[in-house]
């Protein structure tokens, strides 16, 4: 069912750009014009956050799931997973570096005030891979791109020139406290890529 649901997610998203436009800055436009935006971006980044909960569950494995016969089928699952949440996130940040759409995203506040955003960047930063994958260099790389997709987003979120995304998140003391968590998990990946 996780695979079902993250590829599901991933192509529903990329199916509006055939069917609205293969251009990010028309359909940025177009979705935070809709007067349902609201709506999409709930679902959709909460669609995102749901994959990488589910990519967590089968990154975190036991050692019998992946030392058993099917381990072949377990790391295959786990490298699908990474893609489906790859190409949902590569999604969301395209939409992110349009600057309305951002505005947009700033006056939903569930996904700003209350630290939805940051809930996202947070679960993907805290990604940990099993230690008992046999090849888990094209994981590592896959969880690594998407930490540099989710940051992306919150990069592009921080750099916004009318509202300011930070303004938003600290009026918010529960999403204060959310943000502080994410910047110590930033800093601990800083301090990582440093060593």
């Amino acid at each position: 069912m996780p695979l079902l649901y993250s590829a599901l997610v991933a192509c529903i998203m990329y199916l509006l750009t055939a069917c609205i436009s293969s251009q990010w800055s028309e359909l940025a436009y177009v979705l935070q014009a809709h007067p349902k935006a609201d709506i999409f971006i709930d679902v959709a980044f909460g669609a995102v956050r749901m994959n990488i909960n589910f990519l967590q569950i089968k990154l975190s494995a036991d050692e019998n799931e992946f030392h058993s016969n099917s381990s072949l089928g377990a790391e295959k699952a786990v490298n699908f997973c990474c893609q489906q949440c790859e190409a949902s996130l590569q999604f969301l940040q395209s939409l992110c570096q349009n600057k309305s759409f951002r505005e947009r995203l700033f006056r939903n506040k569930e996904w700003c005030g209350k630290g939805g955003v940051l809930c996202l960047v947070q679960a993907t930063l805290k990604l940990n891979i099993s230690p008992f994958l046999k090849e888990p260099l094209a994981v590592v790389a896959s969880v690594s791109r998407l930490k540099a997709r989710v940051l992306s987003i919150l990069l592009h979120l921080c750099e916004s020139e009318s509202v300011s995304y930070l303004d938003e998140v600290t009026s918010i003391p529960e999403s204060l406290e959310l943000a502080k968590c994410v910047a110590v998990e930033v800093s601990l990946i800083e301090q990582f890529y440093i060593l």
